[in-house]
């Protein structure tokens, strides 16, 4: 058991040493975070542009548009 807190940085830290816990941390935290409200930005988009636009197809493009929209504000 290794009495410290930080989960995973912590084990790979004392295991593999502090560059390699240091690089984990870095790429975890950018691809959770980005791929979370990309997702979350899309869905939006979709959903707020049928409301908008009922009678027809939402177009893709346009919710991918509005997801950049929301993210870049």
């Amino acid at each position: 058991m290794i009495p410290e807190s930080g989960g995973m940085y912590s084990y790979l830290h004392i295991a593999f040493g502090p560059v390699l816990a240091f690089l984990y941390m870095w790429v975890t935290t950018l691809t959770r975070s980005s791929a979370g409200t990309a997702v979350i930005a899309i869905t939006f988009g979709h959903y707020f542009l049928q409301l908008v636009l009922p009678d027809c197809e939402v177009p893709a493009l346009a919710a991918r548009f509005l997801a950049a929209a929301l993210i870049c504000e």
